[in-house]
Order: structure tokens, then sequence, then C-alpha cells
């Protein structure tokens, strides 16, 4: 009671947190008066079905452009080695602490 069932693995966690997360933010309560505003923000920039499309696209673009560089290109002043690295060293940190209780049970 209480654990995740050996068989649903990793992938159905994120998946209900990824729909947990969506439903929150899309669809949630309270979320029609920024929904709104957001429609209107829209059909400002885009008036047709391609133009929406199009300043989507290029909106998203932007999203992963901009999330890919903040990941990518860390700056000189970055007190830890590297992004890549520190995720590294947590992994095996967490990994020494799970053997850690594994050994007190």
């Amino acid at each position: 009671r209480g654990r995740i069932e050996p068989g649903a693995g990793f992938g159905a966690v994120t998946k209900g947190a990824a729909f947990a997360y969506a439903y929150v933010t899309l669809a949630g309560p309270g979320t029609l008066g920024p929904r709104r505003q957001l429609v209107r923000l829209l059909s400002a920039l885009a008036q047709r079905r391609r133009g929406a499309v199009w300043t989507s696209v290029v909106a998203g673009v932007l999203a992963v452009a901009a999330g890919y560089a903040a990941w990518a290109l860390s700056p000189s002043w970055w007190p830890l080695p590297s992004p890549h690295e520190t995720v590294a060293q947590i992994g095996r940190l967490v990994r020494y602490v799970g053997g850690l209780v594994g050994d007190l049970r």
C-alpha cells in the first residue's frame, strides 16, 4: 500500500504527473480568465488559422532554443563545473543514498 507497482515503471509516473500538470495549467480552477486574455493576445497577433499556427510554431521554436541555450551554454561565473556533470553527480548521490537506505532494511 502506498507504493508504485513494480510493473508500472517510471514512464507511467511521468505520464501521470504530466497529465496532472497539464490539467491544472489548462483546465484547472481559475484558468478561464488568463486563458481568455491569452486568446485575445493571440487573436491580435494572427487573425487567421494559418497565422495562428505559424505564430505558435515560432513561439515554440523560440522557447526550445531558449531552453537549450540555458542548458548548454553555462555562463563563465557558473559555480558548478557544467550542468551535465552536475546531473551525473546528483544521480550518483541518489544511488549512494539509496544503497545506504537499502542496507538499513
